[in-house]
């Protein structure tokens, strides 16, 4: 049973590749999209790297920002980081698709002395709390999507999943309130979302934690979105604004814990939303998603081997 569910992933992502191909089988060949890779500019490559990595860096303060009020412990933001570019590398590696989640869950309890139940809800928090931050930039991005030509069907349904999350969330609290109190013996199973919900009002209400959340949010999606940009220009795609203006959705869809290191999902959306709207190639765009991929994994390379030789001796030195 375990090994299905590992696979699952695996499955979903060649899934939803060879359906995307299949739609646009007429326009994707193999002989353009190995052209296209040929006359990839490497610097402008080189450069994304910088990018990638001031994403990462973002999204690693905010999880440092998570740890240090939960737990009062000062975490290293450089042993974080070594920690997030490992458990995001192994996510390539692994064929599971919360991979680098359960490593990351693993490192810290060992690190902080906690226990698997507490990594976990630090673990579960940020998380939630970098999908909202994509999910701002993402709605704050809609009218530069339909500016710049993107179905106005597929921004409905965007938008419309997006404050579906939104209101999810104070749905769920509210929700387990009810039956805690109505039900007594759910309520150890409501202790936990409501134990949540209480932290991130009490830590992410007022002005300060705001505005550290959305600095946070901003480097992410800002690193991630530039980076794009360039890993396009590297393909020579035209469309650079709008590959801006998608980028936040793209890194949003991309992160959802379905697919293999986020391909599959990340070219049906960049086909959707760049193959009919900027008069692309297919097959530069399918080129162009792939290679985001690869960045990501490449960027992530110089931590993890940091981890593999001198993260792991320089661990208590750092708390």
């Amino acid at each position: 049973m375990n090994n299905l569910r590992r696979l699952v992933p695996l499955a979903l992502t060649a899934a939803l590749l060879l359906a995307t191909i299949y739609v646009f089988r007429d326009q994707i060949a193999l002989e353009q999209l190995s052209a296209r890779f040929a006359a990839v500019n490497l610097w402008y490559l080189a450069v994304s790297v910088v990018f990638f990595l001031a994403g990462f860096a973002g999204a690693v303060y905010r999880n440092k920002f998570v740890i240090d009020r939960a737990t009062g412990s000062g975490i290293s933001f450089k042993y974080l980081f070594l920690v997030s570019n490992f458990s995001y590398t192994l996510g390539y590696v692994a064929p599971v698709s919360i991979a680098a989640e359960v490593l990351r869950i693993g490192l810290i309890k060992s690190h902080l002395a906690i226990s698997y139940t507490k990594s976990l809800r630090l673990v579960v928090i940020d998380k939630f709390l970098g999908f909202t931050g994509m999910a701002v930039f993402a709605i704050l991005f809609i009218p530069l999507k339909v500016a710049f030509g993107v179905d106005r069907t597929v921004m409905t349904v965007e938008g419309a999943l997006l404050l579906g999350f939104f209101l999810l969330v104070p749905l769920v609290a509210r929700g387990a309130a009810f039956a805690s109190d109505r039900f007594s013996r759910l309520r150890p199973l409501m202790a936990v979302p409501l134990e949540d919900w209480q932290f991130l009002v009490e830590n992410f209400s007022d002005r300060r934690d705001i505005v550290i959340f959305m600095l946070c949010s901003t480097l992410a999606v800002g690193g991630f979105s530039v980076a794009m940009v360039l890993v396009a220009a590297a393909m020579q795609l035209q469309a650079l604004a709008l590959i801006f203006a998608i980028a936040p959705t793209i890194l949003l869809v991309q992160n959802i814990p379905l697919f293999y290191a986020g391909f599959g999902a990340r070219e049906a959306m960049l086909l959707l939303m760049l193959g009919n709207e900027s008069g692309a190639d297919p097959n530069q765009v399918l080129g162009f998603s792939m290679l985001v991929g690869v960045m990501l994994f490449a960027s992530a390379i110089p931590a993890t081997l940091g981890f593999f030789f001198r993260g792991s001796r320089h661990m208590e030195a750092d708390v």
